[in-house]
């Protein structure tokens, strides 16, 4: 993917060399998410309910993702929904990778509580550009190649306001 200008209007364009405006969606998953209070996985009851085949799922959720005018699966969608007709990124997670083990609180400044919001990283220690080139050529490097992965997302939903270690 690149960026060009045409007609006095910048575009987004494609490997195949067309303009096109990203349409997407994060999260597009047959497992969904627990609820946080209760811990259930409703929306996965629903799924495995109406799709007891995941493909089957698969082949549905992406033809009505089409239908609907989406070409862009956005952060933590599933991954056998890539490489089969819309642009794509990757997760890499690097802060909150690094805040995963609370056995190490110098890595953290907002340790990992495995919900959103909880963690952010000490991106002042020694180690912490070493852990995000691991990260990035951890997760990059295999998908040097893929035309239709649009981009990273680094990290979502850190702590930003550093709560918690003053």
């Amino acid at each position: 993917f690149h960026m060009a200008q045409k007609d006095g209007r910048w575009w987004v364009i494609d490997p195949k060399g067309r303009g096109m405006v990203l349409l997407g969606v994060d999260h597009v998953t047959y497992w969904g998410h627990r609820s946080q209070r209760t811990n259930k996985a409703h929306y996965l009851d629903a799924m495995k309910a109406k799709f007891p085949n995941k493909k089957d799922w698969e082949e549905d959720t992406l033809a009505r993702l089409k239908q609907w005018g989406f070409n862009f699966l956005g952060a933590g969608c599933d991954p056998a929904l890539k490489q089969r007709g819309m642009a794509h990124t990757i997760f890499l997670s690097i802060g909150d990778g690094l805040c995963w083990n609370s056995a190490y609180p110098e890595y953290y400044i907002c340790p990992n509580e495995h919900r959103p919001c909880s963690a952010f990283p000490n991106v002042f220690h020694p180690d912490f550009a070493r852990w995000a080139d691991f990260c990035a050529r951890r997760s990059c490097a295999p998908n040097r190649d893929d035309p239709w992965l649009f981009g990273y997302f680094i990290d979502n939903e850190l702590a930003w306001w550093g709560r918690g270690r003053g």
